[in-house]
C-alpha cells in the first residue's frame, strides 16, 4: 500500500508506519513513526528536521523557526546537490566540456549553488516503510544538464536508511549528500559526546576551504578518532589546518563506520560512499535559534555528510555518472540506548 501526497493535511496509517502530513507556507511536513523512531521531513529540500526515539528528544539540530528552512543558511538537514562541498573557483571539466558554476561561497561554488537541491521542493510518495522524494533539477547555476534525483527515507526498527539515486542527462560528477547535524542530547553542546571514526586519512583543504587533493594520515593528530575520543578533549587540540577552518571541516576517507555517543545514546553511521565530511558547526556563530530557543553555538553539533571527496573532479578523482551509469548511494543511521 502506498499513497502520494502533495500540499494537503491528513493522517494515514500504513501497515508499518503512522504518517501525518501537514502543509506550511512553503513546504509540506511529513511525520513518520514506526513505534520506535519518530522522523519528520520537509518536502522542501527533502530536509530532515527530526530523528529520535518515539516521544524523546530530537537527535538532529533544527531551527526553532520553521520559516528559516526557506533560506537555510547552514543547510540544516537538507539534501544538497548536484555537487556537495566546494568546487574550486566554480570551475570543472568533464572531458572537453567546461562548466563555470555560480560563486555562492566566494571564491567557490558550494553545495550546488543558489538553486541547490536544498532550495527546491520535491514531490513525494508515502511508502509502506518510509517516504520517497523525487526532483527533476533543470539547468541552473551554470549546470547545463538536467538531473533526476530520488531520495528515499526508510525506517527499519531503530535505523533510518537513506538511499539516493540520480540520473544526469549528460556525463557529470554527481555528488549528493545529506547535511544532517547531530546532537544526541538535544542540547547546545557536544561536550558530553564521544566520537569514533574508522578512517586513517583525511583530505586537506586550501585557504579557500576547497579540497586540494592531498591526503593526511590522521595518526597522532587532532584528526585521529580511530579510538574513542571525547569531543570536549578534541576541541582543545590544535592543527595547522584549523587556521583555515576553525576546527574540523574535512573529508574522512572511510575504512568502516562512524560512532557518536553520550552516556545514554549511541549513533552508528554506515555508508556505501567513500567519504564522510565531518563538520563541527564551526561557523554557527549564534546566528539562529535552535529548536529549544537558544542561540546556536559553535561546536554544538556534528554534521555527518556521506559523499565522494568534494572537488574531486579537479584533482583527477571521483566518478562520472550518466543515464546509463546513474549515481546511487545508501547511508544508514542507527540509534541505540546505552
Amino acid at each position: 500500500m502506498k499513497q502520494t501526497f502533495m500540499s494537503q493535511k491528513s493522517v494515514t496509517v500504513h501497515m508499518k508506519l503512522n504518517v501525518e502530513v501537514s502543509h506550511e507556507a512553503f513546504t509540506d511536513v511529513i511525520s513518520l513513526s514506526n513505534g520506535i523512531l519518530d522522523v519528520r521531513v520537509l518536502s522542501y529540500g527533502a530536509t530532515l528536521i527530526h530523528f529520535g526515539f518515539v516521544n524523546e528528544q530530537n537527535c538532529v539540530v533544527r531551527y526553532q523557526d520553521l520559516g528559516l528552512y526557506e533560506s537555510n543558511p547552514v543547510y540544516l538537514g537538507s539534501v544538497v546537490g548536484p555537487t556537495a562541498g566546494r568546487i574550486k573557483d566554480g570551475h570543472l571539466c568533464v572531458g572537453r566540456k567546461a562548466y563555470e558554476l555560480s560563486i555562492n561561497n566566494t571564491p567557490n561554488h558550494l553545495h550546488g549553488g543558489f538553486q541547490s537541491h536544498a532550495f527546491q521542493t520535491f514531490s513525494y510518495t508515502i511508502l509502506e516503510d518510509g517516504i520517497r522524494f523525487e526532483l527533476e533539477d533543470t539547468p541552473h547555476d551554470g549546470y547545463t544538464l538536467t538531473v533526476k534525483t530520488t531520495v528515499t527515507y526508510q525506517l527499519k526498527d531503530a535505523q533510518l536508511i537513506v538511499t539516493i539515486s540520480a540520473y544526469p542527462s549528460e556525463p557529470f560528477p554527481i555528488n549528493i549528500t545529506t547535511h544532517n547535524y547531530f546532537n544526541l542530547d538535544g542540547n547546545n553542546s557536544l561536550a558530553n559526546h564521544a566520537l569514533k571514526v574508522e578512517a586513517n586519512e583525511i583530505y586537506t583543504v586550501d585557504a579557500s576551504l576547497a579540497n586540494d587533493g592531498k591526503t593526511l594520515p590522521v595518526a597522532h593528530t587532532a584528526f585521529d578518532f580511530r579510538a574513542w575520543k571525547s569531543i570536549e578533549h578534541a576541541l582543545t587540540q590544535q592543527h595547522p589546518e584549523f587556521e583555515k577552518t576553525r576546527f574540523i571541516d574535512h573529508d574522512y576517507r572511510l575504512d568502516g563506520k562512524l560512532y557518536l555517543k553520550t552516556q545514554t545514546r549511541m549513533l552508528v553511521c554506515e555508508t556505501s560512499l567513500p567519504v564522510l565530511r565531518l563538520y563541527f558547526a564551526n561557523y554557527f556563530d549564534e546566528t539562529f535559534k535552535q529548536e529549544y530557543g537558544k542561540d546556536a553555538r559553535n561546536y554544538s553539533a556534528l554534521a555527518i555528510e556521506p559523499q565522494y571527496p568534494a572537488n574531486a573532479i579537479n584533482f583527477g578523482q571521483g566518478d562520472i555518472f550518466s543515464t546509463d551509469t546513474p549515481y546511487s548511494s545508501w547511508s544508514s543511521y542507527t540509534l541505540y540506548r546505552l
